[in-house]
């Protein structure tokens, strides 16, 4: 049997995901799996038994694997990633001159999360499964169970204050009585079984480990932030509001649908509600029920783009109703066409150091001149991304990609850098139409 490392040092979180996503009969049976991992995180993860873990750097490097895979965000690791001998490396390593190399869409994905992202697109255990190359196997449509406790965390006070709180936990006896409600000290997974039970409170390390588990969930937040400490697969409400927009009657009637004990209409609300939603071929997404979010609105956009860009499937971007009045959307707009005009420069440059480049006598001075035009175009495309939150990932994927060294010569180079620039600037375009054909959605119709 063929040998697999893996490489994960970041947090808990993180750790979790992963072990999720290895939940995959089809790759034990192909590969004795590794894993080098942090002890400490290690220490607060259930670990599956026929996994080998590592915590010393000597004894990895000092073993010969088929595949190393490194999913780690940790810079640490793509240094000990360079010193693994493996006869395939998948994601983030250094070479001999310390440049950093990821050669697969992926990981380049993956690594765009370094920086703070507004929320997050696909689950960390989605992101996983792709960078291995895994299948997430089909929904087996199982009965679901029927809850038999629900667990309370206690929510911040801009969320609900403590007042609303007690009314909730209140109105839930009164009209769920055969319940059992619990503080979430109070729950013991011996006692209770989390696909017996429904999580209420905000999204956390603690509901992380009942959600992964099968419990389902009714969570609150301030802002929508998408998958960030989420699982895959995991069955929720989000309700995005604060303590002057949440209603305990609506709460209530979101708890009763997610227990399937009833189907009333959410009707109108003051908060936004949102819906997970399990699809095979595009993994976990959330759909929109109730409410506006522009952070949701440009997370849609999202969806589309990078399932296209990552090869995933054709997401239909279906009009969520969202009445925004926010300048945010025009002044994307504004910038994505700022970019599409600066990236036309750079192919112009690019195509001329290529055609520069084959003559047998080629201009020098004209070919540096334009290598200075496309550093000044990488130098505001880096500027644009460091004060832009919602454009920082796109133009974060791509400039990772172009810094990658393929080709021995000129030419070669060139000629590379040409096709990555094009595809960015078509991504660009991709994202001004998106949002555009949003905007006109929304536009009043006399």
């Amino acid at each position: 049997m063929k040998n697999l490392l893996i490489i994960q040092l970041d947090s808990t979180y993180f750790l979790s995901e992963l072990i999720s996503a290895l939940d995959i009969g089809y790759l034990k049976e192909q590969f004795t799996i590794h894993l080098f991992c942090q002890k400490e995180s290690a220490a607060k993860v259930k670990i599956p038994s026929d996994i080998q873990v590592h915590f010393n750097t000597a004894e990895i490097i000092s073993q010969k694997f088929d595949v190393s895979i490194n999913v780690s965000l940790s810079e640490t690791a793509w240094f000990i990633h360079e010193q693994v001998e493996s006869s395939k490396k998948i994601g983030p390593h250094s070479d001999k001159e310390n440049s950093l190399i990821v050669t697969d869409s992926w990981s380049s994905y993956l690594m765009t999360l370094k920086c703070a992202q507004p929320f997050l697109t696909f689950s960390l255990s989605q992101i996983y499964q792709n960078i291995i190359g895994l299948k997430a196997p089909p929904t087996t449509g199982a009965t679901v169970k029927k809850v038999k406790s629900i667990v309370f965390d206690t929510l911040p006070p801009h969320l609900l204050s403590a007042d609303q709180q007690e009314e909730l936990i209140t109105n839930i006896h009164q009209q769920l009585p055969h319940l059992k409600l619990l503080a979430l000290e109070e729950w013991d997974e011996n006692k209770y079984k989390p696909d017996e039970t429904l999580f209420i409170g905000t999204p956390s390390l603690e509901s992380y480990r009942l959600l992964s588990q099968g419990a389902r969930g009714v969570l609150f937040s301030s802002v929508f932030s998408g998958f960030n400490l989420i699982p895959n697969l995991a069955d929720i409400y989000l309700l995005v509001g604060t303590k002057t927009s949440f209603d305990i009657a609506s709460i209530c009637n979101i708890v009763k649908s997610q227990l399937k004990e009833s189907t009333t209409q959410m009707g109108n609300v003051n908060f936004s509600i949102y819906k997970t939603n399990f699809n095979p071929d595009a993994g976990l997404k959330f759909d929109h029920i109730s409410g506006n979010d522009l952070d949701f609105f440009l997370y849609e956009t999202n969806v589309v783009l990078w399932n296209f860009l990552l090869g995933l499937v054709d997401v239909e971007l279906k009009s969520s109703g969202l009445i925004l009045k926010d300048t945010t959307l025009s002044d994307l707009r504004s910038n994505l066409s700022k970019l599409t005009r600066l990236q036309s420069y750079a192919l112009h440059s690019l195509q001329t150091i290529y055609t520069e480049s084959k003559k047998d006598e080629s201009d020098t001075d004209l070919i540096i001149h334009h290598q200075h035009k496309l550093l000044e175009v990488d130098i505001h495309l880096d500027k644009v991304a460091q004060s832009n939150l919602y454009l920082r990932q796109i133009l974060d994927y791509y400039r990772l990609k172009k810094s990658q060294d393929f080709g021995t010569n000129l030419t070669e180079k060139s000629q590379h850098q040409f096709l990555i620039y094009q595809e960015e600037n078509e991504a660009l375009k991709a994202l001004f139409e998106l949002i555009g054909t949003q905007e006109k959605k929304l536009e009043p119709t006399v």
